[in-house]
């Protein structure tokens, strides 16, 4: 006998028999036990993952709280230190916070074809959000081809304004909505906290990759 014959015949020996029953697998309604499942508990739970990987959460009752709360943020910081996604609700919020009569930003600001460089100078990427995710207070970016994902992985602060009707219960349920979206979205992005590493001496290093804050700005309220 050589010694792959000897070697087969033991696996064949080690080999269970075949009656011997597999475990059952574990029942979904046990393994997602945790799952936010009402529109209250998403908000509540999402609030508590996002702060507890070190998001700033800011919740606003209606368009001029949110006014307030940015303007708050952005304090000190001019306008042209700003990169923002041309969002129409982005754009409104920052006129009044600039005061801009008009409603318009000037057109440079805005301009999303600006290199990487200009993109390094701004100290807050403002950007919108596709879903939020409660179970790991998540944010989930769906980015624009323009400007990739340097809006919100260049500056040093991501802004971001959300609702809470886009806070959805897990991964799974983003999965499931994605699949049949059409058309799909060609970037997603799943964000959980600041950037992070604690690759050199195990010393934990924020802004290392990305913003060093993330900020969220969101509408509970029933207006506009």
């Amino acid at each position: 006998m050589t010694s792959r014959d000897t070697i087969l015949t033991r696996l064949r020996q080690s080999r269970p028999s075949t009656d011997v029953t597999p475990p059952l697998p574990i029942p979904d309604h046990t393994l997602f036990a945790d799952y936010p499942r009402t529109a209250a508990e998403h908000i509540t739970v999402f609030a508590d993952k996002f702060t507890a990987v070190g998001g700033e959460l800011f919740w606003a009752q209606s368009t001029e709280n949110v006014v307030d709360i940015v303007r708050a943020l952005v304090s000190g910081i001019a306008v042209s230190e700003l990169a923002f996604e041309p969002d129409p609700a982005i754009i409104a919020v920052l006129a009044a916070v600039y005061s801009y009569d008009d409603a318009k930003l000037p057109p440079e600001v805005a301009d999303l074809s600006m290199c990487n460089v200009e993109y390094a100078s701004c100290r807050v990427g403002i950007s919108t959000a596709y879903r939020l995710i409660a179970r790991s207070g998540s944010i989930v970016m769906a980015a624009p081809a323009r400007h990739g994902r340097r809006l919100y992985s260049v500056p040093p602060v991501h802004l971001v304004l959300a609702r809470a009707e886009q806070i959805i219960p897990s991964l799974d349920a983003l999965f499931a909505e994605v699949s049949n979206a059409r058309p799909l979205p060609s970037i997603l992005t799943v964000i959980t906290g600041s950037s992070r590493t604690s690759d050199i001496e195990k010393k934990l290093v924020l802004g290392a990759h990305g913003p060093k804050r993330i900020v969220l700005v969101c509408r509970v309220g029933e207006d506009g």
